[in-house]
């Protein structure tokens, strides 16, 4: 990662602040579009649709397998 880190400071260095995160935790709209199955369903079988962060079903292998491919 040394390439990130020259970047990063860099970018410190002009008074820009980096945040680097996955994007797991707000997955993009079109993978709930293409794949409704991964919105989490609450205990009374109600879908929780997408638009906020972390609104994913942790079990779904779809899900699981864009997350590994990050």
């Amino acid at each position: 990662f040394d390439w990130l880190d020259r970047i990063i400071a860099m970018l410190g260095r002009a008074g820009v602040a980096v945040d680097l995160a996955t994007a797991t935790a707000s997955a993009p709209l079109w993978l709930y579009e293409g794949h409704p199955e991964i919105l989490p369903v609450d205990i009374n079988g109600t879908v929780i649709n997408a638009g906020s962060r972390q609104s994913w079903r942790a079990t779904s292998p779809v899900f699981r397998g864009y997350a590994l491919e990050l």
